[in-house]
């Protein structure tokens, strides 16, 4: 009989077949090598999960002369001043964004005509029905504006697209303007990427006051109408929990309501305490002056804002405020264990909410915006 009590480790790895390899009366080299191999496979998958968080959610998915699939990250508001009303009817403003680890998947591919078809696919489906199908559709817009701007045979290319929506519509986490910007990257690289880093920008400014800041991605300072991105060298990986309330709200509604406070606070304090990447720090100073004039148009909203001031009140919760113009509510803790703790509590307390778990991420996009900005 062989003995199998003297057989190195690695060789009862890489057999595959642990439990016929090693006899039973040698379970112990059974529970070792089955423990490595858990340890072995659960490196890798955290390995690669931490490089994404680090560098970056929107990446080729797959790409191929024929195919090309990217994500796109949400967003959320840190903080948010109103400056002014401007005359083109926008509002002058202020606000830190951060691109966070949830994300719409898009998918295109060449037709042989000039037709573009989109099928979006969503689990929720009251949300899958807001999504409009048509040129209103952002997705669509983009494409035609990066054909619009190029010459010959490519401006004529048709594709299929897939928009699988994880990102909550009407919630002021950019889904729209996000899905906007990848398909721009997209589209632009398979013609052949006609359109420079600058144009790309001039043209993401006409689609949407956020689809400059996803180009790029990370966290960045904005301002003007929000198109004007100033890097922001912040440390990536906060632990975050959003709350998206059953309805969603209008952002023209929300800015219909806004009075301009005489009382506004200064960014730059913002700025060094989101540098130091200490959630205790950041949590303090997190503002969203479109806050109070959303709530009275959802009541879902100050639910949600009471069940994580309790978070906060316990010691849980670094900070908690709306995303944008909301209607998504969103909170910062300091680990990965109280933000998946409170994912479950609030679960389990407001029940009728989408809650999603995620973490910020780096940028991944094209560098320098067409402003100079560099990273602060």
């Amino acid at each position: 009989m062989i003995d199998y009590s003297n057989w190195p480790r690695w060789r009862t790895v890489a057999s595959g077949r642990v439990s016929q390899v090693i006899p039973e009366h040698n379970a112990y080299y059974d529970v070792k090598c089955r423990k490595r191999l858990f340890e072995f496979f659960s490196t890798i998958f955290f390995a690669t999960v931490n490089y994404v968080s680090k560098t970056g959610i929107q990446m080729n998915l797959l790409h191929n002369p024929h195919h090309l699939t990217v994500v796109a990250p949400a967003k959320v508001n840190w903080y948010l001043e109103l400056l002014r009303k401007r005359n083109d009817g926008f509002h002058q403003i202020e606000t830190f964004m951060s691109t966070v680890s949830l994300y719409d998947t898009i998918s295109f591919a060449p037709r042989g005509d000039h037709e573009l078809n989109l099928k979006v696919l969503q689990g929720c489906t009251s949300d899958a029905e807001s999504i409009p199908l048509g040129p209103d559709n952002l997705v669509l817009r983009a494409i035609e504006s990066v054909r619009a701007r190029c010459a010959g045979a490519v401006a004529k290319q048709g594709f299929d697209i897939v928009l699988h929506k994880r990102i909550p519509s009407a919630a002021g986490l950019g889904g729209a303007s996000s899905d906007a910007a990848a398909t721009i990257k997209a589209i632009n690289g398979l013609l052949g990427s006609p359109l420079g880093a600058g144009q790309l920008y001039e043209l993401a400014a006409t689609l949407g006051s956020d689809v400059p800041f996803f180009l790029r991605g990370g966290t960045a300072f904005c301002e003007g109408r929000g198109e004007r991105i100033s890097p922001l060298a912040a440390p990536v990986g906060q632990w975050i929990v959003i709350a998206k309330p059953p309805t969603g709200l209008s952002t023209p509604e929300v800015y219909s309501q806004v009075v301009i406070s005489q009382r506004q606070r200064d960014a730059s304090e913002f700025g060094l305490r989101l540098k130091t990447g200490k959630p205790s720090l950041i949590g303090d100073w997190m503002h969203n002056r479109l806050q109070p004039f959303a709530i009275p148009l959802n009541d879902e909203i100050k639910v949600i804002q009471n069940e994580f001031q309790l978070l906060q009140d316990a010691g849980r919760c670094c900070g908690h405020q709306l995303s944008g113009s909301g209607s998504s509510y969103f909170g910062l803790f300091s680990t990965k264990r109280l933000a998946t703790t409170a994912t479950v509590k609030l679960t389990g307390r407001a029940p009728g909410f989408r809650y999603f778990c995620c973490r910020t991420t780096g940028s991944y996009g094209l560098g320098k915006s067409d402003h100079g900005a560099t990273a602060a």
